[in-house]
């Protein structure tokens, strides 16, 4: 189930390329999104197909960034009571080298955790709050790495083909600094869509069944200088089935983008390096 989740998440950011209609951008009311306190006076003639080609374009370029989410979630296993978590979870990645460091606020319930772990070619490593000790893991770290980097968002190009379906879904708007796309669905053909998202991320899809979307709202930022993201909002309410038992997620996510291609590499911590145990995956 953890691994479902964790699919869900990180197809966010592959979600920004998106294909919609050819019309141009209409300016944003000040009340129609989480950001337009500015008005379009600096009005952008280009179509969603123009800035999908430049934002393609700019995507090839990406092999840093840095992700900044805040998330609340909800899940309904059965005739069990709720679960709720909040998390914030600051994230830096890097595509050549891979590597990833992510440090993690989450509160389940009325228990708080703070974490931290990295993830190179010298291994996975993470800090156990509880223990308070750091972990290695050595071997078979390499999925983890394969896995990243599918899932990073670096490479988006896969997903163009299963999107381009949803062409006529998205609706296209610009304020001043920004373009945004926003989609609000509850179709059954979007369950294809979560299906595909699942199998491309190495999800045990024979224990996943009846995937229904109730609701998902999608607003996406895109810069005008650069054409890449600088924050993506959504939030979803999904029911499936796994191993037989109903599963509602509710998630609420906002994710700020920022400092594209200003990371080499990550640096594990020292302290990580002299004192963590190791251990197999």
């Amino acid at each position: 189930m953890k691994r479902i989740l964790s699919a869900l998440s990180v197809s966010v950011l592959s979600m920004v390329l998106l294909v919609a209609c050819s019309e141009t951008a209409e300016p944003v009311s000040d009340t129609e999104n989480k950001q337009s306190d500015k008005n379009a006076s600096n009005k952008s003639e280009l179509t969603i197909k123009e800035v999908y080609e430049k934002m393609m374009s700019a995507s090839e370029d990406i092999n840093s960034l840095v992700m900044d989410m805040e998330m609340e979630q909800e899940i309904i296993e059965g005739d069990n009571e709720p679960v709720s978590t909040q998390s914030t979870i600051h994230s830096k990645v890097v595509q050549e080298p891979i590597g990833l460091e992510q440090k993690v606020n989450m509160t389940i319930e009325d228990q708080t955790i703070e974490t931290e772990q990295y993830l190179t070619e010298e291994g996975f490593f993470m800090y156990d709050p509880g223990q308070k000790m750091w972990m290695k893991y050595s071997e078979g770290h390499e999925d983890l790495m394969a896995q990243l980097q599918a899932d990073a968002g670096l490479d988006q190009t896969q997903t163009l083909g299963e999107l381009k379906s949803f062409i006529e879904d998205f609706t296209f708007k610009q304020n001043d600094d920004e373009f945004i796309l926003t989609l609000d669905a509850d179709d059954e053909k979007f369950n294809s869509l979560v299906q595909d998202e699942l199998s491309s991320s190495s999800v045990e899809m024979e224990n996943v069944e009846d995937i229904e979307i109730n609701g998902i709202e999608y607003e996406i930022f895109v810069d005008k200088k650069t054409y890449l993201p600088n924050q993506i909002n959504i939030v979803m309410n999904i029911n499936m089935s796994a191993d037989g038992q109903k599963v509602t997620l509710k998630q609420d996510i906002d994710t700020v983008y920022s400092d594209y291609n200003s990371i080499d590499t990550i640096t594990i911590p020292e302290e990580a390096l002299k004192e963590a145990v190791e251990l197999e995956m």
